[in-house]
């Protein structure tokens, strides 16, 4: 029988074997074995708010969200072997209700049979823009700098350095420019000799990305690496047009290392414009007022990394 996602129904009392196909005639067999969990059974497996997940020892759920969250609507994505979940007496359905989390929340698991069981989820929120990393290499303590919004984004602290795009990337053009990648076929020698150190641990550092805009623009308004670190920043308190440099040297209280925001220097990105590729162009984006724009990659700028 063809199976048709979301509409051949199967008989699963016994494990049933689903052959995939590929287009070459070649074939994969997987085994599923459904277990009907007991009429007892209340417990909550899984819990995240706005996707960040939470860590559950016994009955106690616990969730660190970024800095500067509103924790007073929260919507819960959960998984629970009960039949059904509330919050006093409004029933929870994962994905759709919200709670507020400003005081520890009680999610009450009541099984087939009657029984139940009690989570209490305590949320807790991010008390700094960024977390500092150790950086051996340099016996620096606050050497890397984990973005504090859940992006997963870390930053290398020190964006003084001042060289060509071309030293840190690719010297073969367009082609290579997506990743400023560090293999030696087409990364520079500068980013590969830095990844070979093993900064804070990583060696997959890479400039930023930006999109393949046909104008600038700035950078709260981009995608990739640079937009990111541009929401964040404008959610917490840098105004557009204004000084990113100085948001995060001073108002975010990091421990960046940057050059003077009034400097004309730009930080490169790996991005290249999508017109006129063939200049040998990329995305920077100038601290002074995080405005974005593509200049040649034969200019000297600033370097920021991430990974």
């Amino acid at each position: 029988t063809t199976q048709v996602s979301g509409a051949t129904p199967n008989n699963f009392t016994n494990p049933v074997a689903y052959v995939v196909t590929a287009a070459n005639g070649s074939a994969d067999t997987f085994t599923v074995t459904v277990t009907v969990a007991s009429n007892s059974a209340k417990e909550i497996t899984a819990f995240s708010l706005d996707g960040i997940n939470g860590t559950i020892i016994a009955q106690n759920i616990s969730v660190t969200m970024p800095y500067g969250t509103d924790v007073t609507a929260l919507t819960a994505t959960f998984t629970t072997t009960g039949a059904s979940v509330r919050v006093g007496s409004t029933a929870q359905v994962s994905g759709d209700t919200p709670n507020n989390f400003t005081n520890p929340v009680a999610y009450v698991v009541t099984a087939a049979d009657g029984s139940a069981n009690t989570y209490t989820v305590t949320v807790t929120g991010s008390t700094t823009f960024f977390t500092c990393i150790n950086d051996p290499v340099t016996s620096n303590p606050c050497g890397c700098l984990l973005q504090n919004d859940g992006s997963g984004l870390i930053w290398y602290a020190n964006g003084t350095e001042v060289n060509s795009w071309d030293n840190w990337c690719s010297t073969t053009g367009p082609a290579a420019n997506g990743n400023c990648s560090p293999d030696p076929k087409y990364g520079g020698k500068l980013l590969i000799a830095f990844n070979l150190a093993n900064h804070c641990g990583f060696n997959d550092w890479h400039l930023p990305t930006a999109p393949n805009a046909s104008k600038a623009r700035y950078v709260d308004q981009m995608e990739g690496n640079w937009g990111a670190l541009g929401i964040y920043a404008k959610n917490n308190g840098w105004t557009q047009g204004t000084s990113l440099s100085t948001w995060l040297i001073t108002t975010a209280g990091t421990n960046f290392q940057l050059r003077d925001s009034n400097n004309s220097f730009a930080y490169w990105s790996s991005t290249a414009p999508l017109l006129y590729p063939d200049y040998f162009s990329a995305w920077n984006m100038y601290m002074i007022n995080g405005r974005v724009s593509s200049e040649r990659q034969n200019l000297n700028g600033c370097i920021l990394l991430v990974r």
